[in-house]
């Protein structure tokens, strides 16, 4: 197996490219600490893909990134789950790559997806589906005789890809990695094949691990629990409405189709970001660039769809029964990623709870006045919020009672009631984060993903966090 992957990296690496025309070409040298300039390159082709190349000698290989603006705020309803059903699927390889004869495979692939567009139309006749499900069953087996499972991964991992993974949320979706610098042009090739010569194979296979990941959360308290405070604090916009994994119903109710509409009108050259963070050379790049992304398509700009929320009036009481042991959610209104506030929310947030666990609220569970409590942080590029959750002691102890002491703990923290040794640490620990996140690769290019997010310059990014 091992030479056909060279075969296929041979084959792929020396097909022809679209030329892509460099139409804005922008250096910038962005002082991160009084120790370190960070140099960025910001590329923009004629078709709209954005570049962003940040050199670093230091690093030992390069991080590449890919993002795109398409996540769960773009299902649309009946289809919930599809960006994350699509990022999964970005992995089962293209025309050429995880099969042992395209042409072949894809007379069941057709006929897969024509079966399963029938599923649209028999809900509610249990036979109907049952028989379209052994129709999809019988050729989704004969297609596997021509399909090479796992084999976009194998082939990333011999040009020394690690820590090959995705991740979808609600505004975007992202593919990432390391690898050696020596096989950028390898990886380049690899790449642009994917996103433009995806083909959805293994379907049901994969549907199998989408709904195992469902139940999985399903059987999560936390979860459900979480899920039913999103719907109430919410309530105007998908947050609260939809979830990423996507709903049950709609998840037995899949379709290929739904893939690649979702694809086409969100996986286009000016909805994606390029990030390559490492120890590369950047003329290199730039001219493996300019021969090799021209073919990704574009296609229409898509914009991200704002929620908006009003304000609670006075304090909103949610009571459910989700959980054998109570938890109360406190739930605020903040602001968003971007916002001028974000860091000051921040040392507000760290002031209540933090990784030392010396925090006003963390003192509450070291003096044990409470069994358990914490908060999560829950920005999104459009709206904010923050949960302090807390579990009284179990027989003693109320929820009342135990909500009356979190909001203790922010009245001090609003009287400026503290030690400033605790406001001096927390600064002492922002610095730190701030100063540890431009040594990490990843940690960079989540930088500059809010950048590419936001649309705004990587300079007043980093303002925002200094």
């Amino acid at each position: 197996m091992k030479i056909f992957y060279t075969i296929a990296i041979f084959f792929i690496v020396n097909q022809v490219f679209a030329q892509g025309e460099i139409i804005s070409d922008n250096s910038i040298t962005v002082p991160v600490s009084n120790r370190m300039n960070m140099q960025l390159r910001v590329l923009h082709l004629s078709n709209g893909l954005t570049i962003y190349l940040n050199p670093d000698e230091n690093l030992p290989d390069v991080y590449g990134l890919f993002v795109i603006k398409g996540g769960a705020k773009y299902d649309v309803e009946g289809a919930t789950g599809t960006a994350h059903f699509l990022e999964h699927m970005m992995f089962k390889g293209s025309e050429r790559l995880g099969t042992i004869d395209y042409k072949m495979e894809r007379v069941y692939l057709d006929s897969i997806l024509r079966a399963y567009n029938l599923l649209q139309y028999s809900k509610d006749d249990e036979k109907f589906r049952n028989d379209i499900f052994r129709k999809i069953n019988r050729l989704s087996q004969a297609a596997a005789n021509f399909a090479i499972p796992n084999e976009f991964n194998k082939v990333l991992a011999e040009v020394g890809g690690t820590h090959i993974n995705a991740t979808t949320s609600y505004e975007n979706t992202i593919f990432y990695n390391h690898f050696p610098a020596e096989n950028m042009n390898k990886w380049i090739a690899l790449q642009v094949d994917r996103f433009t010569n995806p083909v959805f194979r293994l379907f049901s296979k994969e549907l199998e691990t989408i709904y195992e990941e469902k139940n999985m959360a399903l059987d999560n308290p936390f979860y459900n629990l979480f899920r039913e405070v999103y719907k109430s604090f919410y309530p105007n916009s998908v947050y609260g409405k939809q979830s990423i994994l996507g709903s049950v119903e709609d998840l037995q109710n899949p379709s290929v189709m739904n893939l690649e509409s979702y694809y086409k009108a969100h996986y286009s050259a000016n909805n994606m970001a390029l990030i390559l963070v490492g120890n590369f050379n950047v003329e290199s790049v730039v001219a493996d660039i300019d021969k090799t992304f021209g073919i990704l398509r574009d296609g229409d700009e898509q914009q991200l769809p704002v929620s908006r929320e009003t304000d609670f009036e006075g304090r909103k009481l949610v009571t459910k029964k989700l959980s054998p042991v109570p938890v109360g959610v406190l739930g605020f209104r903040t602001v968003p990623y971007g916002h001028s506030d974000r860091l000051g929310l921040e040392i507000i947030q760290q002031l209540l709870t933090n990784s030392e666990s010396t925090g006003l609220i963390d003192k509450l569970v070291k003096e044990k006045k409470l069994l358990y409590a914490g908060m999560i942080a829950d920005p999104h590029y459009d709206i904010g919020g923050s949960f302090i959750y807390f579990i009284p002691k179990p027989f003693v102890q109320s929820l009342k009672s135990g909500e009356k002491l979190i909001l203790a703990a922010i009245d001090s923290l609003r009287e400026g009631n503290f030690d400033d040794k605790l406001l001096k640490a927390v600064l002492a620990q922002k610095d730190r984060q701030y100063r540890t996140r431009f040594e990490d690769a990843a940690s960079r290019a989540s930088l500059i993903v809010d950048a590419y997010m936001l649309n705004r310059d990587f300079s007043s990014i980093i303002l925002d966090n200094e």
